[in-house]
């Protein structure tokens, strides 16, 4: 919060519009993030694939050579890369032109807040110095920095309660064995 209101004390024009584009450039941060998180689970779930038999036969390959085994996992490599090769065609144009225009979002962004602050102090030197703009632009970095921080630490409001619930539940029971009762049967060798 000091950040960004040492942003708008020394340059608010640019503090102004670094605030309007700022969510274009954390949706495209969110695409892109989504995609890569997509594509590990892909990767993840895909145990017929082209990779999953490579891997497979190289963790074994003492028992493929032994077994003479070669050809049949040749064969399963080559019909695993053929489906796969059909089908990822359009997966990967589309995903190529999504992280395409999530790098759109976050660069057009970047160049805009530098064109924008160098605007500014060229035509209104009397107003602003360099010195305001790094101030300014580093202050907003700071928050933007650190609202990223905090945003990692926030969860899901509902898998947060079904959490506690479940800790409470663990914490309230009783025991169904109790070191400190008398009761019970009692070894005396």
């Amino acid at each position: 919060l000091v950040a960004v209101v040492l942003a708008f004390i020394f340059m608010w024009p640019f503090a102004l519009f670094f605030l309007g584009v700022l969510p274009f450039m954390g949706l495209g941060s969110i695409l892109e993030s989504r995609l890569d998180n997509e594509s590990d689970e892909a990767a993840e779930e895909d145990e017929n694939g082209p990779g999953s038999v490579a891997l497979e036969s190289m963790t074994y390959i003492r028992t493929v050579a032994s077994l003479g085994l070669e050809p049949d996992r040749y064969l399963k490599y080559t019909e695993a890369l053929k489906k796969y090769n059909k089908a990822s065609v359009m997966r990967n144009f589309l995903a190529g032109m999504s992280y395409g225009f999530s790098e759109l979002l976050q660069q057009w962004g970047a160049a805009l807040i530098f064109w924008w602050g160098g605007w500014l102090l060229v035509n209104y030197p009397e107003h602003f110095t360099s010195d305001d703009f790094m101030i300014s632009l580093s202050g907003l970095l700071l928050a933007l920095n650190g609202l990223s921080l905090a945003a990692h630490g926030v969860t899901n409001k509902s898998e947060a309660e079904a959490a506690a619930k479940r800790i409470a539940t663990l914490i309230n029971r009783q025991s169904s064995i109790d070191p400190l009762s008398e009761e019970g049967a009692k070894n005396l060798d």
